[in-house]
């Protein structure tokens, strides 16, 4: 609830000063929000100390601690795996095999993919969906009729709200560039409309990321991550010969054959 609030707070404020907005202005956008954050953050840690006094001591749960060592070890390693993979690998890439502007030209382009989300509350929709479909169909087959409703529905959700950011921003992104920045930041802007296309795989293949956690197979993401190999190979090709836009193509390939190994691994098992 804090999270949704405080992005509908950056979202209001960001739409109503858009005219005039500068850096200073989104500095100050950003401290509203973080004060924001801190108060209900320090409401709720009062609200626990003064609770602790009312709280019953519950007899100790049992677990299955093979299960939680698998689970771990893989989600660790998936962790540590999770930097290498995407389009941050693609800084590396950009910026071995090119100049400065254009290392800044993609750095900006990730930016303005990342204010798109940090406007929608995405993340916080999915944070609450994400438990709750975990919880819900934790020892359901996926051959329940109730499961693969739910498993559809999820999708139809999700598509939409990653599908307008994208329309949005490719009917009103060069405007809204050379609105709020400058003239030349506009050479981005393919750049961003593809990076926001790949939010699209996201949006059919959580529901199947979320299948994976619930069957604990996080050794399935984990292998998935191979797919790196081919999204940096693809991608020193892709700059060599087409620039920013072939390592943004490999990397949303590389997305795309990641998710259907998964699906296909998911359903082989």
């Amino acid at each position: 609830a804090v999270n949704i609030a405080s992005t509908l707070i950056r979202s209001t404020l960001y739409f109503y000063f858009l005219e005039v907005l500068n850096i200073e202005l989104l500095m100050l956008v950003e401290i509203i929000v973080l004060g924001f954050i801190f108060l209900c953050e320090f409401l709720v840690f009062v609200n626990y100390i003064v609770s602790l006094n009312n709280k019953r001591v519950k007899a100790p749960l049992s677990f299955d601690k093979s299960r939680i060592r698998k689970y771990g070890f893989f989600s660790a390693l998936n962790e540590i795996g999770a930097g290498i993979v995407g389009k941050a690998s693609d800084f590396f890439i950009v910026g071995a095999m090119s100049n400065s502007y254009t290392l800044g030209l993609y750095s900006f382009a990730f930016k303005q993919f990342e204010y798109v989300f940090k406007i929608l509350p995405i993340k916080e929709v999915l944070s609450i969906v994400r438990p709750i479909f975990i919880q819900k169909f934790n020892d359901v087959t996926p051959d329940n009729e109730e499961f693969k409703l739910l498993f559809n529905l999820l999708i139809k959700l999700l598509l939409p709200i990653y599908t307008f950011p994208l329309l949005l921003f490719f009917v009103f992104g060069k405007q809204l560039i050379r609105l709020v920045y400058k003239i030349e930041y506009s050479d981005a802007y393919p750049l961003i409309i593809l990076m926001l296309f790949s939010n699209v795989v996201v949006a059919l293949s959580y529901p199947t990321t979320l299948v994976m956690v619930i069957k604990e197979r996080m050794d399935i993401s984990l292998i998935s991550k191979s797919v790196v190999v081919f999204s940096i190979i693809s991608g020193v090709f892709g700059m060599k010969y087409f620039g920013l836009i072939g390592v943004v193509i490999a990397t949303l390939i590389g997305d795309i054959l990641r998710n259907v190994l998964i699906y296909l691994l998911l359903n082989k098992s």
